[in-house]
């Protein structure tokens, strides 16, 4: 079971978790099946793109029947990062809402849901979330310098039930898969993000 939520109310809680921009509200409401960030640092994409894969998870979202919520990082410090700001924000929309579900377990890198997902944070490697299914967010992807190629065909199996496949990170110059993606693929739902676009202080 999972929690049903109109746009207005995940404005609304987006916004009570500090996830307030515009921009922001775009990605995580955004349904396209692959979508590319070319963005600045500072301007909030990784805090929104967290809150993007918890709002999947409890809402019962990425696949009919469980699945996950999988963001790789650039570095397992990042990662930690990422998992601890979804765990704020889940404090935060608990205190909010009457939730359906709980927690039933969770541990570094992951949180599992009485729903049958999981919301896992792990760092780069080619063995990333390869015995999963459903959601896939690779932060700073354009900095896997050493693996992009392996981690592209890695999510090919982790999407193969389904989910949607979200690509972001600062650019590295004209090389790797993040600027060939950006470059050429056509099927992607394509954002650029100056750091000129954040309202708040970088």
């Amino acid at each position: 079971m999972g929690l049903i939520l109109n746009k207005e109310k995940i404005i609304q809680l987006a916004n009570k978790c500090g996830v307030t921009d515009s921009y922001q509200h775009e990605v995580i409401l955004n349904d396209s099946e692959d979508i590319i960030i070319n963005k600045a640092r500072g301007i909030g994409i990784s805090t929104a793109l967290s809150f993007r894969a918890l709002l999947r998870s409890i809402t019962g979202l990425i696949l009919k029947n469980g699945g996950e919520s999988i963001m790789i990082s650039q570095s397992e410090e990042q990662a930690d990062h990422l998992i601890l700001y979804v765990q704020s924000f889940w404090e935060k929309i608990e205190a909010e809402v009457k939730l359906p579900l709980k927690i039933l377990n969770a541990g570094k890198g992951y949180i599992r849901f009485s729903n049958g997902t999981f919301l896992l944070s792990l760092p780069n490697k080619s063995s990333a979330g390869r015995t999963y299914h459903g959601d896939v967010y690779l932060d700073e992807f354009a900095h896997f310098t050493a693996n992009d190629r392996e981690i592209i065909t890695a999510t090919s199996g982790i999407l193969s039930l389904g989910g949607t496949f979200i690509i972001a990170s600062t650019p590295y110059g004209e090389r790797g898969e993040f600027w060939r993606i950006w470059e050429k693929a056509k099927e992607y739902k394509k954002y650029r993000l100056p750091y000129t676009i954040c309202r708040r202080e970088n």
